[in-house]
């Protein structure tokens, strides 16, 4: 037995709200997406829960003291051998026939890594139907982590982090067989429980209500890249540092209309096939995703080497972005347009 509590859904709630508040900012939020989980599996009352280390630990240490009873600490592993682990207890589990879940908690991060996907795949193949899986999306981009756990051959549920009760009557009824199973829980920052904004975020979302929503801008860049010259096509090759699974770019593109080419984090490889994408007659653009800004970049030389931009933008409308990217392509020079995310 990892842990168990006997306070009701509302006071464990209540407890993971009063943690999070001693966390202030938003910069916190990603780290702080396993106190729900936590919370509920103290009622859930598993074989074992096994976390990865890619949370806020303190954080959970603090859950664990407030909330009471527990056997031991939290079971800690690394965010690429988390998976495995748990998937090595609930092999033991099964031969005991302990009838209990084993829980293995990720982040939305934990999920770029290539030994959580031979962890899974394993997983499937030994029949582990005892593993439950959480994955706590901070970013609300569920679809690409869904879907590839589905090919997996794994069962995808879905749970509102901040609906405890909600997320309790998905876990009771939840039947074990011989499909492991992944739960990916959105984290929605709203309701009493959850953390008031601190008078500096306060600020931070004034600041921003003066300037153009992050998407609209999005909606500009990619409305001049539609509209550029470019028989020969247009290809955006995408970097992604930024550990969301959501997607992206596709809510801002068109089928066939411009050519997407992922690059995962590989930022010189991008740069090298814009630039022999450019050198053959096509108009390449390199777009690079970190986990608080957005760049789109262009005019690549044929030269090797690293590619400093200077001509540099920043955008306050989607008409402005658009406009940037049309009068940006016309220079014979390196060129870059940032866009802050929020």
């Amino acid at each position: 037995m990892a842990v168990k509590s006997e306070l009701s859904l509302s006071e464990l709630q209540k407890k993971a709200g009063e943690i999070r508040r001693s966390y202030p900012g938003v910069r916190q939020i990603s780290r702080l997406g396993h106190l729900e989980i936590a919370a509920l599996l103290f009622r859930l009352n598993p074989g074992w829960a096994v976390w990865s280390s890619s949370f806020s630990l303190g954080a959970l240490y603090k859950l664990y003291q407030k909330i009471g009873f527990c056997e031991a600490g939290p079971i800690l592993q690394r965010p690429q051998e988390a998976l495995g682990f748990s998937a090595g207890l609930a092999l033991a589990a099964s031969v005991q026939q302990s009838g209990k879940p084993v829980c293995c908690c990720m982040s939305d991060m934990d999920q770029l890594l290539g030994g959580v996907w031979e962890a899974a795949i394993r997983s499937v193949r030994l029949g582990l139907g005892n593993l439950l899986v959480f994955v706590a999306d901070s970013a609300n981009g569920t679809g690409l982590v869904a879907d590839r756990y589905a090919a997996c051959g794994w069962n995808v549920l879905f749970m509102n982090a901040a609906n405890m009760a909600e997320g309790y009557k998905l876990l009771a009824a939840h039947k074990m067989d011989t499909v492991p199973s992944v739960i990916i829980t959105r984290v929605v920052m709203e309701g009493a429980d959850l953390q008031t904004p601190s008078a500096h975020t306060q600020r931070e979302m004034a600041d921003a209500a003066g300037r153009a929503d992050f998407h609209e801008l999005m909606h500009g860049l990619f409305r001049g890249i539609a509209t550029a010259p470019g028989a020969s096509g247009k290809a955006v090759f995408l970097v992604d540092t930024s550990g969301s699974t959501d997607g992206f770019p596709a809510l801002y593109v068109k089928t066939g209309e411009i050519s997407i080419v992922d690059c995962g984090p590989a930022a010189a490889t991008a740069v090298s096939l814009a630039a022999g994408f450019g050198k053959s007659g096509g108009t390449a653009f390199v777009a690079h995703r970190g986990r608080r800004s957005f760049s789109l970049s262009g005019g690549f030389p044929d030269i090797p080497g690293p590619v400093r931009s200077r001509q540099v933008e920043y955008p306050h409308s989607a008409l402005e972005a658009e406009a940037a990217v049309l009068r940006l392509l016309n220079l014979m020079e390196p060129w870059k347009i940032r866009i802050r995310i929020r």
